[in-house]
């Protein structure tokens, strides 16, 4: 057994983790004690990443040679890496001589490594000339980067994880801390528990698990977190709470925004926000009152066409607040993905450069072009993320390559860029998955490594790069993403008459050190860094050479990098999202993330246990919208914007307000499907969201699109299910989802047997498919169905009425005394969905139900109770335990939680259910205690 250092591949908390590997074979993973960005603890995702690596979901999943496609839509063909990179480099160069170098784009990843985005970064604005290139993290942080620069000079994350137990005040916005940095979260839960003075403020117009720990819940309405900053300052301003001695030596432009916010009175703000009058008072007494201020924030501010006015105002209240630059006090960006931040160093994003320079400043090209070796770097501004598949769209972009990214299920206005990469005349996927929407689309599929085979380094939120170590050789004939651009380089460079190499790179760390020496001088110097300081522990930046350590907050002396040494107020007006709700479109439809799982899911969706606690696709929908609409819990409804529909069941829920709904940002066409009244393929949620965008981040409005809600008149439905071998599950599920087009709705998931974590032995697969159509069906599809899902042997009971549009078939297998379900589909009426699934998923003797198990519409047998969703995917502890136990059990709510905790062992391993925990702890208390003042 060997064991080796890494980090995680998810968040940008950067946990550091220890992979115990035997051989070829990664078997386990836990939290790195020594890692200062977790110390040990890891979130349900982080600690079933050994699982994600297994043999069978690399056999099944991974994409382990280079594989070209000679005409769109057919199966793509094995082809040697010589043949697939000169193809590439060959028709990369036809296109730039023949059509310039902005002919071609390039877009990548923020979970690519530093060493890898340097090289795609010198790849396109060194070598072909062009600034073409992007990456996702325009999707998630480039509002981050823009707030940063303008207010405070440049994209540098001025606090600190540890400044979370030294704040006074924590003020969140626009972040679901605990669901989308759980780490981070339990800090927040350990500095409430040490200083239980700690005041919490949460914005957000979802009541999420991070709002359960709030001591003050703003409930605001989409988009108006401008106004509700605003309004904050206007009430600090008239009551005295500004610091003037630090606004009159620190800052600068501070009277235009003072005229500005002079209209956002309390009346005002509470009438556009949604809240109440006091209650923004006291917001604004707690954060500039406050000893120290942390304020923390994610995509609710960033994903939106205001995202940098969002930020920028938000850090307006720390400098007109002096809450900065001293422990427990800052703006502090949390970062989406693991390596967002190294992206940034290294300028990958089209308006960037190297070591957080400007693109247009003509001194910083210049200074580039020096490093690089290279006449000059091109002045036009490259296409950002929306603008490059647009551009695709339109036949100005006709050569692409994509990296690590799957943009055909995380960028917006998914209809667009389908076409783009429809029309593009060659398209390359770079991609460790085989099992990604865009790689339908791809001409060219290059095999890259992944987690726990990769090696480099990586920069976490708070500005500290740890190494990312291979702990097993890489599978197949899969290469390095660095290793794959400089070989893709060369061959481009003797193509375009280039010499000598610009690429002379051997190793990862010869490709970090290049890139350290484009920072020195820099306000992220890290020259004073090497690969062997590295290696001995995650350090953070600027360490200038000769120093010791980095620097754990900026700007503590007040000065900042702006010409003046001032910090900068930026005069943010109030401007609504970009589709406001109408009698057309009455819904604003919010996305984000689920607890456990991370992005598209081609990485967490191979793992049916991490669908335990959000088992398939739903549109939450407050009760009382659903009244209105005659909308029952289940139902099918379509969900339809200016630029797409989909279907999807509903799922009523008071943590979404009136008018307001949500539907998790993971549900792309791989897992929600179907087809329109067209046959146009429906492309998951991202069908319905807006490319509209920030005039200055160019970051798309994920988290805001106007929509209608019609329910869906479905009556053919289908609901089949059935466990599979280990070694299939996931190719099954694969040929199940080619299948989704062929009704109006449908969608698969795998799912698991819950078992706990550590007890992986016990563990079995299992694949669901759901559907619903106007009318039946052909049988021979339904066939095709049952035969993936072993449904077709001799030991299947079947019934059929063809007339009626009914089917049935169930599988079952003696266990010793008892017969269990294998495996069921159920078409025409479901009806028996609840207590057929339950037998097949909790396991249950199924010997005595005989023809009920095949009768359209048996009522549930009393004895047959489902066990409900999984609250803690550690110990598979499930809903209603949770409920039976606390039933039973009294004393106040601590009380009631240790006693739980004892029992159960639910929230005793990662934490991350913690929170769900305490609160149905609440909801279940005794009439007498829940009375209580």
């Amino acid at each position: 057994m060997k064991e080796t250092r890494s980090t995680c591949p998810y968040c940008g908390v950067g946990c550091g983790v220890i992979i115990e590997s035997d051989g070829a074979q990664i078997t386990g993973v836990r939290g790195d004690p020594d890692h200062p960005a977790n110390f040990g603890r890891l979130c349900t995702k982080g600690s079933t990443l050994h699982l994600t690596a297994s043999a069978a979901v690399t056999m099944q999943t991974r994409l382990l040679r280079p594989m070209r496609r000679a005409i769109r839509r057919d199966a793509p063909e094995p082809i040697g890496w010589d043949a697939a990179l000169d193809l590439a480099a060959g028709t990369f160069a036809q296109v730039i001589r023949e059509h310039g170098p902005d002919a071609v784009g390039f877009y990548v990843s923020g979970q690519l490594l530093t060493e890898d985005y340097y090289v795609f970064n010198k790849l396109a604005k060194g070598l072909v000339g062009t600034n073409n290139i992007d990456t996702n993290s325009r999707l998630c942080m480039s509002s981050a980067v823009a707030g940063y620069k303008k207010t405070l000079g440049a994209d540098a994350p001025p606090t600190c994880y540890d400044d979370i137990k030294h704040a006074q005040c924590l003020f969140i916005a626009g972040s679901n801390t605990a669901w989308a940095h759980p780490i981070l979260f339990r800090r927040i839960e350990d500095a409430k528990a040490a200083n239980p003075a700690l005041k919490i403020v949460v914005a957000d117009p979802r009541r999420t698990d991070t709002a359960e720990i709030a001591d003050l819940f703003l409930p605001i309405q989409p988009g108006t977190d401008v106004m509700l900053f605003n309004g904050m300052l206007h009430l600090m301003l008239w009551e005295g709470w500004t610091d003037a001695r630090y606004i009159a030596g620190h800052t600068s432009g501070f009277d235009a925004l003072k005229a500005t916010v002079r209209d956002c009175t309390p009346e005002r703000v509470a009438q556009v926000c949604g809240i109440a009058k006091d209650d923004l008072l006291e917001a604004a007494r707690l954060f500039a009152t406050s000893p120290a201020t942390l304020s923390l924030y994610c995509q609710g501010l960033n994903q939106s066409t205001s995202g940098t006015a969002k930020n920028a105002a938000l850090i307006n209240l720390h400098l007109a607040t002096a809450q900065i630059g001293r422990p427990g006090a800052g703006p502090f960006s949390l970062t989406g993905q693991p390596n967002a931040m190294g992206g940034r160093e290294v300028g990958g994003l089209a308006n960037l450069l190297s070591a957080h320079r400007d693109l247009a400043n003509p001194q910083h090209r210049a200074e580039v072009a020096a490093l690089w070796g290279v006449p000059d770097v091109p002045a036009t501004p490259g296409r950002t993320a929306v603008e490059m598949f647009q551009a695709a769209a339109d036949g100005e972009i006709r050569a692409l390559w994509i990296a690590c990214t799957n943009p055909a299920q995380s960028m917006p206005d998914q209809a667009t860029v389908r076409r783009a990469l429809e029309r593009c005349e060659f398209v390359v996927v770079q991609e460790a998955f085989s099992t990604t929407a865009t790689c339908a689309f791809a001409d060219l599929l290059l095999p890259a490594t992944t987690w726990g085979e990769k090696d480099g380094t990586v920069t976490n939120s708070e500005r500290r790069i740890s190494r990312v170590r291979p702990a097993v050789a890489a599978p197949g004939d899969t290469r390095h993403d660095w290793a794959i651009g400089v070989d893709f380089a060369r061959r481009l460079e003797a193509r375009l008459g280039r010499a000598p190499t610009l690429f002379a790179y051997d190793t990862p760390e010869s490709v970090w050190n290049e890139h350290r020496e484009t920072t020195r001088g820099r306000d992220l110097d890290i020259t004073g860094m090497h690969y062997a300081m590295l290696e001995a522990a995650p350090q953070q930046w600027p360490l200038r050479e000769g120093e010791a350590t980095g620097r754990a907050r900026l700007y503590e002396d007040g000065v900042f990098p702006t010409p003046d040494g001032r910090a900068r107020f930026v005069d943010t007006p109030y401007k609504p999202v970009a589709e406001t709700r109408e009698a057309r479109y009455p819904f604003s439809l919010n996305t984000g993330r689920l607890r456990d799982q991370w992005h598209g899911m081609s990485r967490t969706g191979t793992l049916g246990r991490l669908f335990g606690h959000a088992a398939e696709p739903t549109l939450q929908m407050h009760p009382q919208d659903m009244a209105r609409r005659q909308i029952a819990e289940g139902d099918l409804v379509h969900v339809t914007s200016r630029r797409g529909s989909i279907v999807v069941p509903v799922a009523g829920s008071t943590e979404v307000g009136l008018s307001q709904v949500f539907i998790a940002m993971h549900w792309g066409g791989e897992y929600l499907s179907g087809s329109s009244s067209t046959g146009t393929p429906l492309a998951g949620v991202n069908a319905l969201t807006t490319a509209c965008h920030c005039p200055d981040s160019k970051q798309p409005e994920l988290k805001h699109a106007a929509v209608k809600i019609l329910r869906a008149e479905l009556p053919w439905s289908l609901l089949a299910a059935a466990w599979l071998p280990p070694g299939t599950a996931l190719e099954v599920a694969v040929a199940l989802r080619a299948l989704m087009h062929s009704f109006a709705f449908a969608s698969c998931v795998p799912f698991a047997s819950g078992a706990a974590l550590g007890d992986e032995s016990q563990e079995r697969a299992g694949v669901l498919f759901r559907a619903a159509a106007y009318e039946a069906p052909p049988d021979a599809l339904l066939a095709r169905i049952e035969n993936l899902l072993s449904l077709s042997g001799p030991d299947t009971l079947r019934y059929a009425d063809a007339r009626r549009g009914q089917r049935r078939a169930v599988r079952l297998v003696r266990s010793g005394a008892n017969a269990c379900l294998e495996g069921f589909l159920l078409g025409g009426d479901t009806r028996a969905e609840a207590w057929i699934k339950a037998l097949l998923q909790d396991r249950l003797p199924a010997q005595s139900y005989g023809r009920q198990l095949l009768r359209p519409g048996a009522a549930a047998p009393g004895n047959v109770a489902p066990k409900g969703k999984v609250i803690c995917s550690c110990i598979g502890v499930t809903e209603t335990a949770i409920a039976g136990r606390l039933a039973a059990s009294g004393g106040s709510d601590d009380e009631r939680l240790a006693a739980l905790q004892g029992a159960l062992r639910c929230g005793t391993q990662c934490g991350s259910c913690v929170p769900e925990l305490k609160r149905m702890v609440r909801a279940s208390a005794p009439p007498a205690m829940a009375a209580a003042p």
